[in-house]
């Protein structure tokens, strides 16, 4: 009766060690799953005229469910850590930029695709996870027109950022919310917007386009919302 116990006692064990098994391959083979996993975010905003509908892949794996249009954010999709290959896609599937990155536990990134078609690349800027103070937003300022010279902009008339050349992402800067002017001044270059923003949230603003430029070519400011972060337990 003992012996009999115990043979059956073992290969239920065995049984349950090839379900727990099971399971965990289930799981890691499951992309989109990072419950209990360390993880990066990525967001990707699409500042190229040329482009068209674009999507981010991560180590080949799609990260942004839905195409993201000029002038538009993916918002944020957790993705692995560690030095990843970065893949902008066109709606055709071709690989239209990319790079290598380090992306970190925890930390969100944004990718910005910028520039004409025959010079397409893509700026990976880290986002400061730390919400904005009681009742601000937060501004950043990216360069994204190929054939403009170093610009200084200026937030509520103040210059926040100076000297800022192509390709270049800045930090964030807190606003009030409500009604913000930005201005971006170069050389022989006076563009303005106002724009409305909301405590607790974040945009960058960009100049897109190129210098004589027509339609989506056109220089111009664009400004974008990033989305809200996903939760760590998400």
């Amino acid at each position: 009766m003992k012996n009999k116990f115990s043979f059956s006692t073992k290969y239920l064990f065995i049984a349950l060690l090839a379900l727990v098994a099971g399971f965990s391959s289930c799981k890691k083979d499951n992309q989109y799953d990072f419950k209990g996993t360390a993880s990066a975010q990525v967001n990707l905003i699409n500042a190229s005229p040329d482009a068209g509908n674009v999507s981010l892949y991560v180590a080949g794996t799609l990260r942004t469910p839905s195409p993201v249009g000029f002038s538009a954010a993916s918002g944020y999709y957790k993705t692995y850590i560690g030095e990843q290959s970065l893949e902008v896609k066109n709606s055709a599937g071709t690989t239209i930029a990319s790079g290598t990155h380090q992306l970190d536990a925890s930390v969100a990134y944004t990718g910005y695709l910028v520039g004409p078609n025959n010079a397409l690349a893509l700026v990976l800027a880290k986002d400061d996870g730390t919400a904005p103070s009681a009742g601000k937003a937060r501004i950043r300022f990216v360069h994204a027109a190929p054939n403009l010279s170093n610009v200084d902009v200026a937030v509520n008339s103040t210059v926040t950022f100076s000297s800022q050349a192509y390709r270049s992402a800045t930090g964030f800067t807190e606003v009030n919310p409500g009604s913000v002017s930005v201005r971006v001044l170069g050389s022989l270059l006076n563009l303005s917007g106002n724009y409305t923003v909301e405590a607790g949230k974040t945009y960058t603003v960009l100049v897109k386009g190129v210098s004589g430029g027509s339609g989506n070519s056109a220089l111009s400011l664009a400004f974008i919302a990033h989305g809200q972060q996903q939760s760590v337990n998400d």
